[in-house]
């Protein structure tokens, strides 16, 4: 295969990744929610990759911000990818830091996952003492 072929081989299979990946977190959750939208960050586009400390890193992250009772802004984030119907995905992207108000009687908690480059997956779900 040339190596023209195999790059438009590449950029058709990343150009339907966005919807795959954005269908799939939607399911994960139980689809459309009208009541409310889940808060999606990550720690990469503060520090790019951390490779083996990118888990540990992503840890201390999500306890600074149930520490501080504030969701942290996701910096560089502009549009979601137009293969996005953001009327029906429920998740949201903060853009600045805003307060992360408590949810009635219950804690805050909130789920992190990371990805191994040799294929280790970890998902933990904290919450607040």
């Amino acid at each position: 295969m040339s190596s023209s072929s195999s790059s438009s081989s590449s950029s058709r299979s990343s150009a339907k990744r966005p919807k795959t990946e954005a269908a799939a977190l939607a399911e994960a959750i139980g689809g459309p929610r009208s009541d409310h939208r889940c808060r999606l960050a990550s720690l990469k586009a503060n520090l790019g990759h951390g490779f083996s400390a990118a888990g540990v890193g992503g840890v201390i992250k999500l306890l600074l911000a149930l520490r501080h009772q504030t969701m942290p802004p996701q910096i560089r984030f502009r549009d979601l990818h137009p293969a996005i119907d953001a009327a029906t995905w429920p998740f949201t992207f903060a853009t600045v830091a805003e307060p992360w108000p408590l949810n009635g009687p219950r804690p805050r908690r909130a789920a992190i996952s990371g990805i191994g480059l040799a294929g280790t997956n970890c998902h933990a779900v904290l919450e607040e003492a």
